[in-house]
Parts: C-alpha cells; structure tokens; sequence
C-alpha cells in the first residue's frame, strides 16, 4: 500500500492564522526558492515582536534591603567579611585575617563553623547529640519535607522538556452478510509530542520557584538540626545538674544531722532549748523536701533526652556517668566561657543563620511567583507533532502512517482582570516576604546581642555568689564554733546556715543558667549544617549542602 504524504495543519491562531500557515496561497510566476524566503520573512516578520516581548519578560532580581542603620545592626562588623561566600567565612581564621572580634565573640563564631557542641569538651554529650541527630524524628521529618521540595523541583523542571507519548491500540471488529460472519483486527498505533516555547520564561520562573523554596526547605531542615542539637545540650546539663543537686544535697543533709546531734546533746544536758531543736529539724525537713524536687527535675531531664534521641538507647551511648563527681559543671561551665563582646560579630555569621536564610529564599521564591504570574498574562505558543499508523498485522502498522505537525499560539483576551489580580496578589506576596525577611534579620540581631548580655550577666553573677559562698562558709564555722563553746546565739548558727545552704544551691543552679546561655549564643550564630549529606547542586538536580553564597559582592552595597 503506497505512503500517504506527510499533511500539516498549520498554525491555528489569533494572529493571522493563513500567514503561517503551511496551506497560504503562493504568489504566481515566483520560483519555489523565492516562495520559501518569501514565507520565512512573514514567518520572522512576526515571531520578532514575539521575541522582543520576550526579551522585555526577564526575571528582576531582588536587592537584600538595606537594614545598615538600624541600631540593632551597628554592632555587627560589616566590610570585606560580609562580601564573602559561606566557604570564605568558614575559612578566614586560616587566611592570617587580622579579627578584632573579643574572646566571646570569636569563640562562638569558631564554634559555630563547626559542630558547636564539641566545644564542651564531652565526649557523652557529643554521642548523644550525633545521635540524635540521626534519629530525631522531628529531624526526620523536616528532611522528609525537604525531598518532597527536591521532588517538586523536578516535577517542574520537567515543564521545560517535551512531553511525549507513546500508544498502541487493537480493534476486533464483527460483521455478518447474508448469514456470513466475518472477524477483522487492526491495530493502530501512535507518536504524539507537544512542547510549549517558553517565549516570556514562565516555565523557566516556575522552576526558580521551587528551586528556591527547595533552598527554603534545605534552611528550615537546618533549623530543626540546630534546635535538636540545643535541646540535646541542654537536657543533658540539665540532667547533670540535678545529679549534682541531688549530691550536693545530700552533703547539706549529713551537715545537718551532725548539726541537729550537737544541738540534741546540748539540750539533754539542759545548755539549749526545745525551740532549738524544732528550728534544726524543720531546717533538715527542708532539704528533705529539695531532694524529692531535684529527684523529679532529673527524671524530667531524663524523659527530655529521651524524647530527642528517638529510638536510641541513651544508656549505651553515656557509658560510665562521670555526673554525680564534684566540679563536673564547673568544667562544662570553663570550657564554653568567654569574656563580655565589644562587637565582633562578623555580618555574615548572622546572615549564615539558617531562619535568616529560609525567610530569603522565600523572598527569591515570591520574586519568581511574581514572574511567573506576569507570564502568564501573555500569549502561549505550544508545538505539536504526531505520527500514526494504521494495520491488520502489528509489524506493518507504520507502512501506512500520517504525520501531523502543528503550532498553536493562544492569547488570553477577556478574562475580568484574573490575571491582573493575580499579579497583584503575587506582588503583595512579595512585599510581605521582604517585610518578613527584615523582621527576621533583626530579631536574628537582636537575639545574639541579647544571648552575649545574658552570658555575661550570668558569668559575672557566678564570680559573686562564689565570693559570697566563702563569706558565708567562713560566717558560718565562725558562728559554729561560738555555738559550741557556749557563747554564741542560735538564732545567728541558724542563719549563717540557711545562708550557706542557699548560696551552694544558687551557684549551682546559677552555673546551670551560664551554660544555657552559652548554649544560646551558639545556636545564634550557628549555620545548624550538621545535617546528613543533602547534595543540592545542579548536577544533581540535573557538593553536597547547599553550595550558593549568602551574600554577593552586588548585595553587600545594600548591607
């Protein structure tokens, strides 16, 4: 059976469908060469606005704003360092950079290049938070976030390719002719393809949007691992300082009790009264109480780890507990401290913070929704190409077969300002992501200076209770030993006491308190990169964590 000719159905359109059209009349007398330049002129004569539109359609970028002036933002040194990539920053303090950061300040920006924690110097603590951060199921659920954001960044990358299609199909057909029954197959089958010109880049726009709030995600997950990491650190000092309440306790009761024999023997032998002894008992009583306070304050600690850690077995992983020997959180305590920050925090390390950039990306997300949405105000042009066939035997079906090749351009012409409306909300968006960022750089600001107040607040406090500590030891044996010899006041023995018992009890918790604020000023100006390896480079989309800089050299003027 002879080919049919390949047929063309043109471009069905608004603009002057027969000009493209494969079927436009020829001008007579002309040669078969002159007719085709001809048609191609009128094809170009057209398609070229087509193009300038499309060259006026480009994606502005968005300038990070400029926050330099306000106060929040003075203390943080800007120049040459917030100029540089995430990379660069990581390793300035190998480039022979001279720093005029403090020792508290530059301590937390070593410990925030790297995994922060270490810095305590314990081995438990950092098993404990590797573990977790391997099975927190709140960590897993933001990376499961973050490969649904990777998977709808194929999905709609896969809008710049041609969709094509395959089908394949057979008929049984019946008839009966004068009592004749006769059985008939034929298969048919088919090659169809379509593309859409991305002409004004929405397609390309709506990718950079999912790239982007991929980025966001990546951020956000990065924010969960830094969260998981605090709340690890915490618990277990927290944990350890119970264990420490619990025996430093336990000594305050033993002094008691050899206290409360003496005041007995003195009241048998009629030297003091029965008030005396009451008052010395309800002391005991008290500590009594503390200890069942500081039992269940443990086991909340407990619980706490437990609750991060996820399936891990918390036991194995602390091994010999070393928490109950005396000077443990003292050690915890020197290993993280630093002295008070002048302003030496670096403008990139806030820029680095994983909130700081999540809240960005959705900013370079809401740009591209605003482009996007003005694309799709203008026309659509789409190709498409098939290719079928039709026989009774499957191997033949393509000997018979008819090609279609078409191009349609669509422009929306009444739609009650949709499109319009839509542009304006996605500007809207805009705006509101911008305003967002700025509110989050400035709390982001405000909370590392607020954590470097606290830390040294709480660092000086604990040089004064522990000055206060050996007044009130030495008031104490003093008051003691007046007591014993019989020319001392009760009332004064008791007081000096309660006052010891107190100021041991509140340098603990005290210390405690410093720690959290170191752990703080960590989780300020930590990147939180300690999540497994997420390769998002454009390889593989197509260096493991995100490899983009957080500041350019054009962006670092508006800073």
């Amino acid at each position: 059976m002879p080919r049919q000719p390949v047929t063309g159905s043109g471009f069905s359109s608004v603009f002057l469908p027969r000009v493209l059209s494969s079927s436009a009349p020829l001008s007579s007398g002309s040669s078969p060469a002159a007719q085709l330049r001809s048609r191609l002129r009128m094809k170009v004569a057209l398609l070229a606005p087509l193009l300038w539109l499309a060259g006026c359609s480009s994606l502005d970028g968005v300038q990070r704003p400029d926050l330099s002036d306000q106060p929040l933002m003075a203390t943080f040194q800007n120049g040459n360092q917030v100029e540089q990539s995430v990379s660069q920053v990581e390793h300035s303090d190998n480039q022979g950079e001279k720093s005029t950061t403090t020792p508290s300040a530059a301590a937390a920006q070593r410990a925030a290049h790297d995994r922060w924690w270490r810095s305590f110097a314990d081995p438990q603590l950092d098993r404990l938070v590797e573990a977790a951060l391997a099975n927190s199921f709140s960590l897993q659920a933001s990376l499961a976030n973050l490969e649904r954001s990777r998977a709808l960044l194929r999905q709609s990358r896969s809008d710049q390719y041609p969709d094509v299609n395959l089908q394949v199909g057979k008929t049984r057909s019946w008839s009966d002719s004068n009592g004749n029954t006769s059985t008939s197959d034929e298969w048919n089958a088919g090659l169809n393809a379509s593309y859409e010109l991305d002409f004004w880049g929405s397609v390309s726009a709506a990718a950079d949007q999912s790239r982007f709030q991929l980025y966001s995600s990546e951020a956000a997950a990065r924010l969960q691992a830094n969260l998981v990491a605090s709340q690890v650190v915490n618990a277990w000092y927290g944990y350890r300082k119970e264990q420490q309440q619990l025996v430093l306790l336990s000594e305050q009761k033993q002094r008691i009790e050899s206290g409360l024999k003496v005041i007995n023997a003195r009241f048998q032998r009629g030297r003091s009264q029965v008030s005396d002894v009451w008052q010395q008992q309800t002391l005991l009583e008290s500590i009594n109480s503390e200890l069942i306070q500081a039992t269940a304050s443990r086991d909340i600690y407990w619980q706490q780890l437990q609750l991060w850690l996820g399936q891990a077995n918390i036991d194995s992983l602390i091994g010999d507990d070393q928490s109950t020997q005396p000077g443990i959180m003292v050690q915890a305590v020197a290993a993280g401290a630093g002295q008070r920050h002048s302003g030496g925090i670096a403008m990139a390390a806030l820029l680095r913070r994983p909130d700081v950039q999540q809240a960005w990306f959705s900013v370079q997300a809401a740009n591209a929704g605003v482009a996007v949405a003005q694309a799709a105000r203008y026309p659509r042009l789409t190709l498409t190409a098939s290719i079928s066939g039709r026989d009774a035997s499957l191997d033949q079906v393509f000997d018979n077969w008819l090609a279609n090749l078409a191009a349609n351009l669509v422009l929306p012409l009444i739609d009650g300002a949709e499109r319009r409306a839509r542009v304006a909300a996605e500007q809207a968006s805009l705006q509101q992501a911008l305003a967002k960022y700025q509110q989050t750089l400035l709390a982001a600001a405000q909370e590392v200076q607020q954590q470097l107040v606290k830390e040294h607040e709480l660092m000086a406090l604990n040089q004064s209770l522990s000055k206060q500590l050996q007044l009130a030891q030495k008031n104490e044996a003093f008051q003691s030993s007046r007591y014993a010899k019989g020319v001392g006041d009760f009332l004064a023995l008791l007081t000096a006491q309660r006052d010891v018992l107190s100021l041991e009890r509140q340098l603990l918790s005290n210390q405690l308190k410093a720690l959290q604020a170191r752990v703080g000023l960590y989780q300020a100006v930590s990147h939180g990169d300690f999540l497994p390896d997420q390769d998002l480079s454009e390889n593989s989309l197509n260096s493991h964590i995100v490899t983009h800089p957080i500041v350019t050299q054009q962006e670092s003027r508006s800073l």
